[in-house]
């Protein structure tokens, strides 16, 4: 009888010894992480559970727009949150390079074209415009005086806006044998005076 008990107690420890080994099996075939591997864009946490999970927010990168996520590195493979992975994956996000605009406000002189250009693709200043009476002084960002420098496109649209530099030019006067007049200088758009009428004997001065 007491040899009976014994071999029952051993059995019931084995047993409980084999459950647990195939609970801690069963258990860690269940677990599943899933990393994100964001190809540039901000960070995303990796998940660890048993049952299938809910899309992260999309990561964000500078100049891109994020077009979802992939089981393999080559982006072939759209991965659907809605089935429990299998075991432990990495996803790879794929993302669409943002095409975006500069615009010029040549401000009184002769139109420039708009450049269209994906996110940093190189980009080259256009020929300036021409605005007769003034020497064009470079492009700028509206009310600011800092010069723009052209190199690669921005991740936004911009509008620029041209400052030009009034000319200065002289004035002479030829009085044709009367008393010498002055010469005067002045910039465009500057308003000036006429000078003192020249004198010259038995004359009457009739204008410039």
């Amino acid at each position: 009888m007491r040899r009976s008990k014994f071999n029952f107690f051993v059995l019931l420890s084995v047993l409980i010894v084999i459950l647990t080994i195939v609970m801690a099996v069963l258990t860690t075939q269940l677990s599943f992480t899933v990393s994100f591997d964001t190809n540039g864009g901000s960070e995303i946490t990796a998940h660890t559970g048993k049952t299938k999970i809910t899309e992260p927010p999309p990561p964000v990168r500078e100049g891109y727009t994020f077009e979802g996520w992939y089981s393999d590195g080559d982006l072939t493979k759209p991965f659907s949150f809605a089935k429990r992975p299998r075991g432990n994956i990495t996803l790879y996000a794929k993302w669409r390079v943002n095409s975006y605009t500069i615009s010029f406000d040549s401000c009184g002189g002769s139109a420039v074209a708009s450049i269209i250009a994906e996110y940093g693709n190189a980009i080259s200043e256009p020929l300036p415009p021409v605005r007769i009476g003034y020497a064009f002084d470079g492009w700028h960002i509206k009310d600011t005086d800092t010069l723009y420098e052209f190199s690669v496109m921005p991740s936004s649209d911009i509008s620029l806006y041209a400052k030009w530099r009034a000319n200065t030019y002289a004035i002479t006067f030829d009085s044709r044998g009367g008393s010498e007049v002055a010469p005067m200088t002045a910039q465009t758009g500057s308003a000036i005076m006429a000078p003192a009428s020249p004198v010259k004997d038995w004359y009457t001065f009739d204008g410039w």
